[in-house]
C-alpha cells in the first residue's frame, strides 16, 4: 500500500471483514439452500474480536466471556494463554 500508517487507519476505521471456514467441499449457487445453526450461550461480536485484537482487556472476565464463545483455535489458544498468565499473576500477588 505504501503508506507507512494503513494500519492505524485500519484500526482507526473498525471495518474488520470475516473470513469463513470450509467444512465440506462442494457447489453453491444462487437458490441454494443455506442453514444457519447459531451457536448456543455466549457470543461476541467481530467487531469486539477487531478491538480485542487491538487492545486486549486482560481482566479475567473479560477472558473468560470471550472463552465461551465459537473462537478459532488460535484465538481460543491466546485467551487461555492470557488467563492462565492472570491466574499465575493473582496466586503470586496472594503469596507475596
Amino acid at each position: 500500500m505504501e503508506d507507512a500508517l494503513i494500519l492505524r487507519k485500519f484500526q482507526e476505521a473498525e471495518r474488520p471483514g470475516v473470513y469463513c471456514r470450509v467444512i465440506a467441499e462442494g457447489e453453491l449457487k444462487a437458490g441454494c439452500e443455506v442453514l444457519y445453526s447459531p451457536c448456543p450461550g455466549e457470543t461476541v461480536t467481530v467487531l469486539e474480536l477487531y478491538r480485542d485484537f487491538f487492545a486486549p482487556d486482560l481482566t479475567e472476565s473479560a477472558i473468560r466471556r470471550f472463552l465461551e464463545s465459537p473462537l478459532a483455535i488460535l484465538a481460543r489458544q491466546l485467551k487461555e494463554q492470557q488467563l492462565q498468565n492472570l491466574l499465575k499473576g493473582n496466586e503470586s500477588n496472594l503469596q507475596a
